[in-house]
């Protein structure tokens, strides 16, 4: 959490990052405030990543079931990235988190004006 909020605000300073410390958490948080992305963990307390986007998709109204969720997990097994997009997902990414792939994700999904870091 800590290192994808850095890597946001190196190339967002403007950013407004809001955290949330599980996926119950984050669903209530999307209930009482408008965003334009979710980076959801597949692994969190009490609701999971998978869990917490199904119920987006399914129980939130237009237009927050839509937004998009990037997801986020350690794990390499191509498994768990199609169970990821299974539950709604619009992409994943493995941590630990790469900036490049990470801004590159941000620039397709919401922000276009976002460049990419230059090597």
């Amino acid at each position: 959490l800590m290192v994808a909020s850095l890597m946001i605000r190196k190339f967002l300073p403007k950013a407004d990052i809001t955290e949330a410390n599980g996926g119950a958490v984050a669903l209530d948080l999307l209930r009482e405030k408008s965003f334009d992305l979710v980076l959801m963990d597949m692994v969190m307390p009490d609701v999971d990543g998978l869990q917490a986007t199904q119920i987006l998709r399914e129980n939130f109204p237009q237009p927050v079931c839509n937004i998009p969720v990037l997801g986020l997990t350690a794990s390499v097994n191509p498994v768990d990235r199609e169970r990821c997009l299974a539950a709604g997902m619009n992409d994943v990414l493995n941590k630990p988190l790469d900036e490049t792939q990470l801004v590159a994700q941000l620039s397709r999904m919401v922000w276009p004006m976002v460049q990419e870091p230059q090597s």
